[in-house]
């Protein structure tokens, strides 16, 4: 390995795994993901398979905040698989009022025939194997992933493969600092339709769709490798 090579973050997550297999004692769904080999650094990223997750939750803070459901999606290179589309809503112990759901459009009604947390996430990740996930702006959905894991196995922060189209889009229009990258107005920039927001399963489509528009700008400006496209995806 190069010392360039070494010091990539794709490198430093692949020795995070490593050491957290060693280290923790996850349960089996969650270690069965955690052992898949990672992408190279020179592969194109129209090669691999991803999983397009989207979180409707009752605020940004899992300390505090809960999660009202889960969307997600895969992506087989550059081709989605709508017949993968999922939606789970979370039937939580918690109560949950009215007005807050209301802002998510999910009723409480909804939720009350949902599943358990437990299940959602097993499901989710399940699913994730020999997968790369997606998200637009991953932070929100890794705080709350990292605090499930947390509060319900004692594990800390996982070391899961992320790519963020927030992030991406970021690199790409870097000369536009007045830009919106919220994921509807990202869509605007490319010419994708207007989806109702605010909707786990819509919004992972949209993001999805927002991936390949993205993955389309990379190729024509530059080489649109896997590690580079993971670099940017986490430069702060």
């Amino acid at each position: 390995m190069s010392f360039i090579s070494r010091f990539h973050p794709l490198s430093r997550l692949q020795r995070q795994r490593d050491n957290y297999l060693k280290l923790q004692y996850p349960p089996d769904f969650l270690a069965e993901v955690l052992a898949c080999q990672l992408p190279s650094i020179s592969d194109d990223i129209s090669k691999h398979d991803y999983i397009i997750l989207d979180f409707e939750t009752t605020g940004l803070d899992p300390k505090t905040d809960l999660i009202l459901s889960f969307g997600w999606v895969e992506m087989s290179g550059k081709y989605i698989n709508l017949s993968t589309a999922t939606e789970i809503y979370i039937n939580d112990v918690c109560q949950i009022k009215k007005e807050t759901a209301v802002i998510n459009h999910i009723m409480p009604e909804m939720l009350s025939s949902g599943s358990s947390l437990d299940k959602a996430m097993m499901q989710f990740f399940q699913q994730a194997k020999n997968k790369i996930i997606i998200a637009h702006g991953c932070v929100v959905e890794k705080r709350f992933i990292d605090h499930y894991f947390n509060q319900r196995f004692n594990l800390p922060a996982v070391p899961l493969i992320w790519l963020d189209t927030l992030k991406i889009e970021r690199y790409l229009v870097s000369a536009e600092s007045s830009s919106d990258y919220r994921l509807s107005s990202t869509r605007i920039r490319y010419g994708l339709p207007e989806y109702n927001a605010h909707n786990a399963l819509t919004d992972s489509i949209a993001t999805a769709e927002l991936f390949l528009a993205l993955f389309n700008r990379m190729v024509i400006r530059e080489k649109a490798l896997f590690g580079h496209v993971y670099k940017i995806s986490h430069h702060c």
